[in-house]
């Protein structure tokens, strides 16, 4: 038996094709509005919408509200569902994989759009924060304490990062609460902010005292800083520099390290020239043998960060660096 198609349905077209409109766009599918016997077929609906073009603007809309419901509409059975097996102990993220559960998109729609599904989330996620909490020994809600404040004040000015400083520490308080202190007392934020520059400033210096000794031996064989830092196997050339600006002890024994350089450097060319005497050679061969090392002698003359202190010194007094 063949189906009504549009000529059945000429004398009240426009009554069915709102009809469809309305039922499409209240989340039914095209294909099961059609299925009914009382419905032109879906090839007729096809038809009106290739002839008609409001009606085709019409079901467009209509068809994309209907898939926005089917996938975002709320459905009770379901969100009820999700809650139990939150309440049952697992996370949302669980409970959204079980089988017949909606989509992760859905439920942010539901969150948005439905206060009191959002509300029961947030309490269980509460009360689950608040049951960790207590299991771990803290408070859910932890007052300024001056004493534990100090305490995290002295072991981050000691080089400890907060983090480490709140392990270190027995008994303090989360990262949450501290920043808490922080917003709400003054004299504490400011503490532990010029804590935190003294501890960088310290970290800093233990960096650098502990590349020291590797730089030392390399400099001492003859290598120069920059080439170190070139190398790719030491800090970049700017932290070495910055290094030796605001660490005395770093400075120190890089400096040390050059002069030894210089000194051997010097034996060397000593050695050379009384070999050559010795050997009864003139002064043109030993001006040959010991180039190469005059050279490097009068390359690494400057100490590290000479070609800086010039710049800086120039441009203090007005002048145009080179």
């Amino acid at each position: 038996m063949r189906r009504n198609h549009s000529y059945s349905f000429r004398a009240r077209r426009r009554e069915v094709q709102a009809e469809i409109v309305r039922r499409v766009a209240a989340g039914e599918t095209l294909a099961g509005v059609c299925a009914e016997a009382d419905m032109p077929s879906l090839r007729a609906v096809q038809f009106w919408r290739r002839a008609c073009e409001g009606f085709d603007a019409e079901m467009r809309a209509a068809l994309a509200r209907g898939r926005s419901l089917r996938r975002y509409g709320w459905d009770e059975a379901r969100a009820e569902a999700v809650l139990a097996r939150v309440r049952a102990g697992a996370s949302l993220a669980a409970a959204l994989r079980a089988p017949g559960a909606p989509s992760p998109a859905t439920v942010r729609y539901w969150r948005a759009t439905q206060p009191d599904f959002q509300y029961e989330l947030w309490r269980l996620a509460r009360e689950r924060r608040r049951e960790r909490a207590r299991a771990n020994g803290k408070a859910a809600h932890r007052p300024f304490d001056r004493f534990f404040a100090d305490r995290i004040i002295v072991a981050v000015g000691r080089g400890a990062t907060l983090a480490q400083a709140l392990a270190k520490v027995p008994g303090a308080p989360e990262k949450t609460v501290v920043a808490r202190w922080r917003r709400e007392d003054e004299e504490f934020r400011m503490g532990l902010a010029f804590a935190m520059k003294v501890g960088a400033r310290a970290r800093t210096q233990a960096r650098a005292l502990s590349w020291a000794d590797r730089l030392v031996a390399k400099i001492e064989a003859g290598a120069s800083l920059h080439a170190l830092a070139a190398s790719g196997k030491a800090p970049s050339r700017m932290t070495l520099w910055r290094w030796m600006r605001d660490c005395e002890a770093f400075r120190t024994r890089i400096l040390a390290a050059c002069d030894e350089r210089a000194m051997r450097l010097m034996d060397k060319i000593v050695t050379i020239e009384e070999d050559v005497l010795e050997e009864g050679h003139g002064l043109v061969e030993m001006r040959r043998r010991r180039k190469p090392w005059t050279t490097k002698w009068a390359r690494l003359e400057h100490r590290p960060g000479y070609r800086q202190a010039r710049t800086w010194s120039r441009r203090k007094k007005g002048g145009r660096a080179e």
